[in-house]
């Protein structure tokens, strides 16, 4: 499985603050034995 670095707040672009359409925030957890998965989109 690859993981990927993330970020703080604090630590993304001037860019990503929120203000603009298009900017997407992704979560995921992974369920026990990696047999189940919810993932998260929000705008």
């Amino acid at each position: 499985m690859k993981k990927y670095k993330q970020l703080t707040s604090e630590q993304r672009s001037e860019e990503a603050d929120g203000s603009r359409f298009g900017d997407l925030e992704m979560d995921t957890i992974i369920g026990p034995n990696h047999s189940e998965a919810i993932l998260t989109i929000t705008e």
